[in-house]
């Protein structure tokens, strides 16, 4: 047998000199040695570690599912279904999920007689039972107070929900989701909003003045203004008249629709389309009562009160504009009032009303002066009668000029407390009365145009039958109410609608209910009680009745931001909700909250501060980590610095938010304000100053001084070379410190923003403190993975960088920073993914659960650092930890935190491409 090397004897071996060398056996191939274990070869290990790697990968992408599948449901329109009651209330809503929970007998005190009673036979003699409860999204919270509601199996009195066909989603600027049925749209024509209309309602309000004027002297003055008074009344009537004739002839009348006439006592009574309208009508409604009437009228009310909202924006940001005009305006004062140590912008505050009174005093007469000159073209009058009614006015004049007279007496009078101003503060003063009452005067017409849109907007609203029925009620012949007794009778197809709702449990059939079903009498009953009013539904047979009492709720169709029928959608219209809705989650403002609308605010918030938190930090990381690596000796002072950044990366985010709050927004932003004062530094006399001022400049004379003796190579320097440049860096610290000591105690600035104190601009929470501070909180991760990549880079490359006559700058700047820049991308993704993710400093340092007003928009100068703004992670901390419910929020805190994770996912995406397209460049280095 021949040896090997395992069995070889290795005293023959070294006895023998010529002996060759045992040949080595790959390690994949040798033998296991009998008492060699697994754990000693390794492989346990191995199948561990990739266990735990595939149970973390698979608990992320669980995680992911998870929050994928909650976000994109809670867009989803779902099916909207009743539950009866065994009282023979329901409960509607949207079914979210079924779940099993268990209850004792001591937990039924809540349910109702009937319910009980199930829930004790289920349990028998078990201590505990197990039923099923359906989690419901109910809606209609001005009117039950819930948001969600859980229903148990005992209280239904059905095993199957009903899934009525005309039943409404409408979901609303206010007060959240709306269900119910809908009983008729009405959309009022009314002629007050008319400029001829208002022409003639100005000059009877002028004519009606005038009458208190009439003397005894002028008797047939009073006589003639009433006269003409009645002239302007028959001509407003039959300018409404015709106006509500072209409307009439112009609104088609369909299926389920008809006119209404108002008379002159208030009443609204049918009109038949081709009738003639009676000349004193005021106005002319257009009512729909079908199903499907009410929806198609809707839809075409809708289309009118977007176009409406347009002007509405254009008119409310005009308004804007002329308010920034006024406090621009007062800020110049204020900036005046500094410049000259003059203190008069409080008095001019105070005379700020009596300018604008006097000026609408002399516009309302000069508006009383055309109204005159009009009303010979309104209602024609002779010489003899304009004459007088120009006598009339003459002396309501003479009363006007007396008042103005006498305000603008008071009004000098009160100006001269401005006497001895310098002339540059008297022509602030008149600029910016000039500027008051330009703009006041735009704004009292911007808002009589608003109150004219908003009056149209209000012309359309559906009045709807709430879903909420607490119950419905037996009564004996002797109790019910007679259909004599009804104030509102009802379409046989309303009542057949909702009585389907409500008594289909009653009926031999439940799938169908006729009419025969429910009695031949079925009405509405109109009753007042604490709630407001109320609409009982009444339905007998003769023998007995049974009375529902549902809730009337009147909606305006300009509140209604989308409305559906939910039962009636098809897959495709569905897939139209679910797009609308996320379009209106990118692109508009939140509401209710932030539990309903859009999130806009929130996304452009977030990502324009994790830009500028990268911009910010990328720079501050990349020269650190380039001094570390290629310009600092080893010491001492180079390992505190290494250790302190080891540990700023263990800091909690919360403590660099308080040094944000503490140190950036009050000292710096308020430094940037008020100056030093604001700042909570005591700045130093002027002399003090100048001498601190001379001081430093001497002391910095010297460190360069000592710079200059004691600079040389290092590899020639001796000991006291090296100890003066130690000495010189430390008086540099000292020079530079001393700088900053003479800005925080500088008496000649004030800050630049000083007219605005007491309301601070940067000495509160803005994006530019709250990026910065996310700067710091992320500035290790750039540094560690900066040196990371710096130290990848060959030294070779550096050497053959020296060969060739190039300095260190240059080698780093054309050599190792561009090998390095994969890895810095690295360290900028690292950084932007966590930043991204922080709230704790953003809820000290400028994030606000709600901030309209956008950091970066199309207003000069474009980026307002200053403001505050909304946050995706601190949504979902306000939303589900903050709000006033938060189970109802819970939705919307899935949705929001899967935007954050595609948001980052996005940012991040982008740097891998741009590190990817490095990488390519440079193939041979791999980090």
């Amino acid at each position: 047998m021949t040896d090997s090397p395992m069995n070889a004897d290795p005293t023959m071996r070294a006895d023998n000199s010529l002996a060759a060398e045992p040949k080595r056996v790959p390690r994949a191939h040798r033998p296991v040695a009998s008492g060699l274990s697994v754990l000693a070869r390794g492989e346990s290990f191995v199948w561990l570690s990739g266990g735990m790697l595939i149970v973390a990968l698979g608990m992320i992408v669980a995680l992911l599912l998870f929050v994928l599948y909650r976000g994109l449901l809670t867009f989803w329109p779902l099916a909207v279904a009743i539950y009866p009651m065994h009282d023979g209330g329901m409960v509607a809503g949207e079914p979210q999920e079924i779940e099993s929970f268990s209850y004792e007998a001591s937990q039924l005190d809540s349910l109702s007689e009937t319910a009980r009673q199930l829930a004790i036979q289920r349990l028998g003699d078990k201590p505990i039972a197990q039923a099923n409860r359906v989690y419901l999204r109910v809606g209609n919270f001005d009117l039950s107070g819930k948001h969600y509601e859980y229903l148990n199996e005992f209280e239904q009195s059905s095993e199957s929900p009903f899934y009525p066909s005309n039943i409404w989603v409408v979901e609303r600027l206010h007060s959240g989701r709306f269900y119910g049925f809908p009983s008729r749209l009405i959309e009022q024509f009314d002629a007050s909003a008319l400029p001829a209309t208002q022409t003639i309602e100005r000059a009877t309000s002028l004519l009606s003045m005038l009458q208190g004027y009439a003397s005894d002297d002028l008797k047939v003055s009073s006589e003639l203004t009433t006269e003409i008074a009645n002239r302007l009344n028959s001509k407003k009537d039959k300018s409404t008249f015709d106006y509500l004739v072209t409307v009439q002839q112009g609104t088609p009348i369909g299926d389920g629709e008809y006119l209404e006439v108002m008379e002159q006592d208030g009443s609204w009574k049918p009109f038949e389309s081709n009738a003639t309208l009676p000349p004193q009508a005021n106005a002319l409604r257009l009512v729909a009562v079908t199903p499907e009437s009410v929806w198609s009228a809707f839809q075409l009310a809708k289309a009118s009160i977007a176009g409406l909202q347009n002007r509405l924006d254009e008119l409310q940001a005009e308004l804007a504009d002329n308010d920034s005009k006024i406090k621009q305006s007062r800020l110049s004062l204020r900036e005046s009032e500094l410049q000259y140590k003059f203190i008069f912008i409080d008095r001019v505050a105070d005379l700020e009303s009596d300018w604008v009174t006097l000026h609408f005093a002399e516009t309302e007469l000069k508006s009383h002066q055309n109204t005159l000159a009009k009303l010979n073209d309104l209602s024609p009058l002779s010489a003899v009668e304009f004459a007088d009614l120009q006598k009339l006015y003459e002396r309501l004049e003479d009363e006007y000029r007396t008042q103005i007279t006498a305000l603008q007496r008071d009004v000098d009078q009160r100006y001269k407390i401005f006497e001895g101003l310098p002339t540059e503060c008297l022509q602030a003063i008149a600029a910016h009365r000039d500027v008051l009452l330009d703009r006041t005067t735009e704004q009292a017409k911007i808002n009589e145009q608003i109150g004219l849109i908003e009056l149209e907007m209000r012309s359309s609203r559906i009045e709807f039958q709430a879903t909420n029925v607490d119950s419905v009620q037996t009564l004996a012949p002797e109790n019910a109410p007679s259909q004599s007794s009804a104030t509102k009778p009802l379409a046989a197809a309303t009542v057949l609608g909702i009585a389907k709702q409500l008594l289909w449990h009653e009926a031999e059939s439940k799938d169908e209910l006729s009419s025969t079903s429910i009695g031949p009498q079925a009405w509405w009953m109109t009753q007042q009680s604490s709630n407001g009013t109320q609409n009982v539904l009444v339905s007998g047979d003769g023998a007995t009745a049974q009375a529902a009492t549902l809730v009337n709720s009147e909606i305006e169709v300009a509140e209604i931001v989308r409305a559906y029928r939910p039962n009636q959608l098809t897959i495709g219209d569905k897939f139209g909700v679910f797009a609308s809705r996320w379009v209106e989650f990118l692109t508009a403002n939140p509401r209710e909250a932030g539990m309903e609308g859009g999130f806009f605010p929130a996304i452009w918030g977030t990502v324009v501060m994790t830009m500028i938190m990268a911009l910010m930090v990328v720079p501050l990381g990349v020269l650190a980590a380039l001094y570390l690596r290629e310009y600092a000796t080893s010491g001492w002072i180079v390992g505190i610095l290494r250790i302190a950044i080891n540990n700023l990366a263990g800091v909690p985010s919360v403590v660099y938010g308080v040094f944000g709050l503490a140190f950036l927004c009050y000292v710096v932003g308020g430094y940037i304000d008020g100056g030093p004062a604001k700042a909570g530094f005591v700045p130093w006399p002027s002399p003090i100053w100048f001498l601190m001022l001379g001081v430093i400049a001497v002391v910095s004379f010297a460190a360069f001084f000592v710079s200059f003796l004691c600079s040389g190579s290092p590899m020639t320097m001796g000991p006291w070379r090296r100890f003066g440049r130690s000495i010189a860096g430390f008086i540099w610290l000292l020079t530079f410190l001393g700088f900053i000591m003479l800005l925080a105690k500088s008496p000649f600035f004030h800050g630049f923003y000083e007219a605005n104190l007491p309301n601070p601009t940067f000495g509160k929470g803005g994006l530019v403190w709250a990026s910065l501070t996310l700067a710091l909180l992320t500035l290790p991760v750039v540094i560690v993975a900066t040196e990371e990549a710096l130290s990848a880079v060959p030294n070779s490359l550096r050497e053959g960088s020296y060969a060739c006559g190039a300095g260190k700058w240059q080698t780093i700047r054309r050599i190792v920073l561009p090998h390095a820049r994969p890895g810095i991308m690295t360290g900028t993704i690292l950084a932007m993914a966590r930043g991204a993710g922080e709230v704790a400093p953003m809820m000290l340092v400028g994030a606000l659960p709600m901030a309209i007003d956008l950091p970066l928009d199309t207003e000069f100068p474009f980026f307002h650092g200053s403001r505050s703004f909304m946050h995706l992670g601190f949504q979902i901390y306000a939303l589900g930890f903050q709000g006033q419910n938060s189970e109802a929020a819970k939705p919307m805190v899935f949705t929001t935190t899967l935007l954050l994770i595609l948001i980052v996912l996005l940012l991040n995406w982008i740097a891998i491409i741009l590190r990817s397209r490095l990488r390519r460049r440079f193939q041979g280095i791999h980090f």
